[in-house]
């Protein structure tokens, strides 16, 4: 089995995740309310799913901001059971920006041959107005330990900062 993994920017995911959260009409709050709500939202629902294996908490699918930007504890726990070779970790900056070595990357991966294509589409792609700079540095502050361990652990430069 082989697993691959695309990383975004926590804080952006975050964001974008929000704007996706009202989009659906399941998010009435503000960013930083919800950011702020996060906590009490999340209140022992990943003890419930972990405890009886088929809980479905709405609240752990749509409002789990923060906690899904936590790579660090995600891959630890992927890599707890499959080994490191059967993971290939790509930075979604890198599809955006680079569609087509990223893609062959992939292929090269999968033992696939190469490929080449004239156009790559953005799916699932929103538009929506950046927030405050103020609340983007808060998640890019709360991210940054995280992102850190995950920078050690992966042996890859993360360029997530500021």
């Amino acid at each position: 089995m082989k697993l691959i993994i695309l990383l975004r920017n926590p804080a952006e995911r975050a964001i974008s995740h929000y704007y996706h959260e009202v989009r659906l009409g399941t998010e009435k709050l503000t960013l930083k309310e919800a950011i702020a709500a996060e906590q009490n939202r999340l209140k022992g629902e990943v003890e419930k799913i972990i405890q009886t294996g088929t809980y479905y908490s709405f609240n752990h699918q749509h409002y789990t901001y923060l906690a899904r930007g936590k790579y660090i504890e995600q891959l630890q726990n992927w890599m707890n059971i499959f080994p490191k070779e059967q993971f290939l970790i790509l930075l979604s900056e890198d599809l955006f920006n680079h569609p087509l070595e990223t893609m062959n990357k992939v292929f090269q991966f999968l033992e696939l041959p190469t490929y080449h294509s004239e156009t790559y589409f953005r799916y699932n792609s929103g538009n929506y107005s950046q927030p405050r700079d103020e609340i983007y540095q808060q998640l890019v502050t709360y991210f940054q330990p995280y992102n850190q361990k995950l920078t050690k652990y992966l042996g890859i430069e993360l360029n997530w900062q500021l």
